[in-house]
């Protein structure tokens, strides 16, 4: 029970290992390791980075002072410029300037104290996990263990607080670059950073122990305020510039707003549909009234992805003067619309990697065909073609083909998923695999384009098409001893299932192997009949362990058959044994009973029944030791015609049984050197003749001879 109890620990301890993507504990251990190094790495880099602006600062100092004593010792200002120049500064200004930018960079990051540099998106669902897994791992009785988890602990939680911080420094370092316009600033620069963060912050909240650990819920009531304070102030703004004089700085207001409208989604409670979107869509009209409602459906035809509605809309407006910041505004859109566009059909496409071939994918194909036509269509727009960057034109021209090696690359792997389905035997994954890719290449014919995927779909079609013929040729189950090494139970359990969905191939497949294993059994069990009595038993064994290896079904039909044959053999070899018996019974006074003797033993060496032989061999080298002690004896005795009738005996068994025990002729040679003995002895008692006074022992010694 204990051992027991154990074993569903570890079960369970290994489970939830590999829930969190670690094979075993020392996988935790060896990236414990690795954090605690790549810690000890940055830390070591940031110490570096600031030895060398310490040694910068400490530099530009050193020529400060330098330069100040040119001045208090009255030196002229041609001197003091070239001594500034041979350092690489045209001017006092520049030095000192220097100067600040450097002891601000250091005071700043003794700060924020922050040990890392942060180049990617936190993964919070992995961090969380890690989280939870650490705080099980303290609660663990082994030191080391509890010890390193407490470890990674405190520096993941630091790691993870040091990254809230620089989200939230990004936050509004983007933020406040976006709220101001000016020819040197394009506040649409960031909002799409500004919205990546703010939604990267707001799913935080779906990871209790992330969120915590960077003030989550704090951060974002401040964010929430500060958007809505600034969202007011923008609004009273643009309500003051609301009149014909202020045109410009009410243009650059609305810009503002328009900007931040990646900022609404974030603060969509606290807006309630009134935010910057909304200051962006009631001030709009003022600006360009009479463009408006065109401008207006590009963008919502550019928002919708309806380039071809999108290219006549601009058409349309070609000839009007067309403010820059509108046109700006048009051609972000259209990069931003275009791009995210291409980036979502990859990651869709990309997406479908693993999954192509066992799932229903008809929602995700459906909008690939339909992202892929609307690509095609902005192509083919002048207009817009026009008014996008040279980037993002090549990109489009780029994207068939990318899109086209994407899906070739995912459809050829689920193709040899397919393929290490069949050569496993998973008839049933590899059929549905094969269906569900099959309608996949029809929905995707013109938009995937391949020679490698077409050549190898036609491959499998023909190896699904022939499955049934390879399955039986490779099946070798005319050997019952081989059903252990190639066990059909498994086959045909898997054949079953896949015949059970209505296949016609795999049901064929089926019954087929199962009446060539029904023929083999049947085969089998007919040798075990003509086989030796002495091999019947392990072959009998042999069928047993053979019946494990079939299914149910099969296993109750021919147990049956196997229980009675075993009776038969075992009701046979009685029978046997009882007549070996028998014929031992009267085998002293019988001697047709030792003739019948050799018969049995010619039938059992005959029939390789070695056991009856060995008995028999056993029963008969018993007898022939007692007549031979019993011929001593009756020679004692002087008893010398029980001792001839004894031999009798002995010479009718070597006779009879001499061919197949080799002992006998041992026992024979035995009796005959006892009889030359006797005999040898009756003749020296007549040689000595005249000396015997007694008469009878004469008379004796003839009679013996």
């Amino acid at each position: 029970m204990i051992g027991l109890d154990f074993q569903n620990q570890s079960s369970q301890t290994d489970t939830y290992l590999r829930s969190l993507g670690y094979s075993c504990i020392e996988s935790v251990y060896e990236k414990i390791s690795d954090v605690k190094k790549n810690y000890r790495q940055k830390l070591q880099r940031i110490e570096d980075q600031n030895t060398e602006l310490s040694l910068l600062l400490d530099r530009l100092e050193s020529i400060k002072k330098e330069h100040d004593l040119l001045i208090t010792t009255r030196h002229s200002p041609s001197e003091e410029a070239s001594f500034l120049q041979e350092k690489g500064f045209n001017s006092y200004e520049l030095l000192d300037n220097s100067i600040q930018e450097i002891t601000r960079v250091i005071n700043e990051q003794g700060r924020n104290q922050q040990s890392y540099h942060f180049n990617d998106r936190l993964n919070a669902l992995t961090a969380n996990n890690a989280l939870i897994y650490i705080l099980q791992c303290e609660k663990v009785g082994h030191d080391r263990v509890r010890e390193n988890a407490i470890d990674a602990n405190e520096n993941l939680r630091k790691y993870i607080r040091e990254y809230g911080i620089f989200l939230k420094h990004e936050i509004i370092t983007k933020f406040n670059y976006m709220h101001t316009v000016d020819d040197e600033k394009d506040p649409f620069l960031y909002s799409q950073d500004l919205e990546i963060r703010l939604q990267e912050l707001l799913s935080f909240s779906r990871f209790s122990y992330v969120f915590e650990c960077i003030n989550g819920a704090e951060m974002i009531e401040d964010f929430h305020q500060k958007f809505l304070e600034f969202h007011r102030t923008l609004s009273s703004k643009m309500e003051e510039y609301k009149n014909p004089s202020k045109i410009k700085e009410l243009r650059n207001q609305v810009i503002i707003a328009q900007a931040l409208t990646c900022v609404d989604r974030f603060c969509a409670n606290i807006f309630s549909g009134n935010g910057f979107a909304a200051l962006y869509r009631q001030y709009q009209g003022e600006i360009h009234k009479e463009c408006r409602i065109a401008y207006k459906t590009v963008l919502d035809h550019i928002s919708k992805g309806d380039y071809a509605n999108a290219d006549m809309a601009l058409s349309d407006i070609q000839d009007k003067p067309l403010n820059p910041r509108d046109k700006a505004q048009i051609q972000n859109d259209l990069h931003c619309s275009l791009n995210k566009l291409m980036k979502d059909t990859k990651s869709i496409a990309n997406w479908l990697d693993g999954k192509i071939e066992r799932e229903d994918n008809r929602s995700q194909i459906t909008e690939i065909k339909e992202n892929i036509e609307k690509i095609r269509t902005a192509c083919n727009k002048h207009m817009i073609m026009k008014l996008l960057d040279e980037d993002t034109q090549t990109s489009l021209q780029k994207f068939d083909n990318e899109i086209n090696e994407i899906l070739s690359r995912i459809i050829l792997k689920g193709l040899h998923s397919i393929e290490a389905f069949m050569d496993a035997d998973s008839f049933s994954e590899a059929e549905h695999g094969m269906e569900t890719l099959s309608k996949v290449q029809r929905e995707l014919a013109g938009y995937c384009i391949s020679s490698d995927v077409t050549k190898k779909s036609d491959e499998l079609r023909e190896s699904l098409d022939q499955i049934v013929t390879k399955i039986l040729e490779r099946s070798d189950f005319e050997d019952v001893n081989k059903y252990s090494i190639n066990s059909p139970k498994d086959l045909l359990a898997k054949l079953k299932m896949v015949a059970s969905h209505g296949s016609a191939r795999f049901t064929q497949a089926h019954n087929s192997m199962v009446g060539k294993i029904r023929q083999t059994f049947s085969l089998a069990i007919d040798q075990v009949h003509k086989a030796p009595l002495n091999e019947r038993s392990l072959k009998i064994r042999s069928l047993n362990y053979a019946l494990c290896f079939l299914p149910k079904d099969l296993q109750t039909q021919f147990k049956l058959q196997i229980d009675e044959l075993s009776k038969l053999i075992i009701d046979e070899e009685t029978a046997y044994r009882q007549d070996l018996e028998r014929s031992f019974t009267n085998i002293n006074e019988d001697e047709h009973a030792i003739t019948r003797l050799g018969v049995l033993a010619e039938k059992y060496s005959k029939h390789d029944m070695h056991d009856l032989l060995k008995t028999l061999r056993e029963q008969c080298l018993k007898q022939l030791h007692m007549y031979r002690m019993n011929i001593q004896k009756f020679f004692d005795e002087q008893n010398v015609q029980s001792a001839i009738d004894t031999i009798k005996k002995i010479l009718k068994y070597e006779e009879s049984v001499g061919y197949y025990i080799s002992e006998i002729k041992e026992v024979c040679n035995n009796v005959r050197d006892l009889t030359i003995k006797q005999i040898s002895n009756c003749c020296d008692t007549l040689g000595n003749l005249y000396s015997i006074e007694q008469i009878h022992v004469i008379e004796k010694a003839f009679s013996d001879m």
